[in-house]
C-alpha cells in the first residue's frame, strides 16, 4: 500500500486490513477477498442444516402459480364465566405463492481447478 502512496505511519494493524479491503489498485483486495472467501465457505459447511425443522416438503405437478395457504395464530381465548355467552373469534390466515421454474445456461470450457 506504500508502494501506492498511502501512509500507513500511525495507522494500527485492524485499519490497515480495513484499507487493504477498499484498496485501488485490487492487488491486496484480491488476496483478502480471496481468505475472506474462504472463511466463510468453511463456515457455511461446518454450520448445521436447520431449515427441515421448520419446512415441510410440497408436490407441484406443473408450472402454474400455485397458492399455499396456512391459517394464522390462534387468538387468546377469554374465560367464560358459567352460563355467559361465548364470544365468536377470528382466526387470520395467510398465502404465499409457489412456482416451478426451469434455470440454465451453456456450460463453459473451464480449466480444471478449484472454483
Amino acid at each position: 500500500m506504500q508502494a501506492h502512496g498511502q501512509n500507513l505511519s500511525g495507522v494500527d494493524k485492524m485499519d490497515i486490513v480495513a484499507a487493504g479491503f477498499i484498496h485501488g489498485s485490487g492487488d491486496f483486495a484480491n488476496v483478502l477477498g480471496n481468505i475472506a472467501n474462504k472463511s466463510m465457505l468453511k463456515g457455511y459447511s461446518e454450520a448445521a442444516e436447520v431449515f427441515l425443522q421448520f419446512t415441510a416438503t410440497g408436490h407441484l405437478s406443473d408450472f402454474k402459480i400455485a397458492t399455499r395457504t396456512d391459517l394464522g395464530t390462534f387468538p387468546s381465548l377469554r374465560q367464560v364465566a358459567p352460563s355467559a355467552e361465548f364470544k365468536y373469534v377470528s382466526i387470520g390466515e395467510r398465502a404465499e405463492i409457489a412456482a416451478l421454474a426451469t434455470y440454465g445456461g451453456d456450460v463453459l470450457d473451464y480449466p480444471p481447478g478449484d472454483y
